[in-house]
């Protein structure tokens, strides 16, 4: 998520939602962030269409350090697989796995040297719904860079990388995002991301969206994107809130 640029008087609250690039910043310590909201996706090929529904899909962070985080996600997804020759459809339903992971902010931006964290999540086995589990541990590692351009625009992206149960190798991971302080109750974001699995095509995406202000410490959000690879999702909608304790 964009890092916008407020004063140090008013620290109002920095998300790693909507967008698909996890900021920079870390939350406050002492504090505990939560983040969360649904995902409708859909992708149709020439022999099914997939419509995804992620219900509960949240993000706790707590600052354990000024400059360390813990964050466990959670997520309940409704999966529904229409096959295109009349067959019976195939439906998941319930919990994904638990992720656990951290997030370390090595160093704030200095001049065009960007604000850098560290993030690690494992996504551990035997947590989810029996249809939706995994058998071994999953993996993302990635650096999140952020720069406050002016005081209205600013940017990011992320670099790194993940391996997961589903996708054979490993995959590369990346994202490009710029944010602008529109209105003082609203702010937009356009990025584009994608992955490079090992043994696959390439998934290139790209989303926008609004952010909006309620309070400094509580923040609502709606995106959409759509695929811009044979092997992506046709597109997706987004919304959810994002609140902050103590303000």
């Amino acid at each position: 998520s964009i890092n916008h640029v407020y004063s140090q008087e008013l620290p109002d609250i920095t998300t790693d939602r909507p967008d698909q690039s996890e900021s920079s910043s870390t939350v406050p310590h002492k504090t505990l962030q939560i983040e969360t909201g649904f995902v409708w996706q859909g992708d149709k090929t020439t022999t099914s269409e997939t419509r995804n529904l992620d219900i509960f899909n949240t993000l706790f962070r707590y600052g354990l350090l000024n400059n360390f985080e813990l964050r466990v996600g959670v997520n309940y997804a409704d999966v529904n697989v229409s096959p295109v020759n009349g067959s019976e459809d195939t439906t998941l339903r319930g919990f994904v796995p638990l992720a656990v992971g951290t997030k370390i902010m090595i160093t704030k931006q200095n001049g065009f040297i960007p604000e850098l964290s560290m993030l690690g999540t494992i996504t551990v086995p035997n947590t989810g719904s029996e249809s939706l589990d995994i058998l071994n541990l999953a993996s993302d590692f990635r650096f999140a860079l952020g720069w406050a351009i002016t005081d209205r625009i600013s940017a990011g992206g992320n670099i790194g990388a993940q391996w997961n149960t589903v996708v054979p190798g490993g995959s590369g991971f990346y994202s490009a995002v710029v944010g602008v302080s529109i209105l003082s109750w609203m702010n937009g974001f356009v990025e584009v991301y994608g992955w490079f699995p090992e043994d696959n095509l390439p998934d290139h995406r790209f989303d926008a969206g609004l952010t909006f202000p309620v309070k400094k410490n509580l923040q609502l959000d709606v995106s959409g994107g759509v695929g811009l690879s044979e092997i992506s999702p046709d597109y997706f909608v987004n919304a959810g809130v994002a609140w902050r304790i103590p303000g």
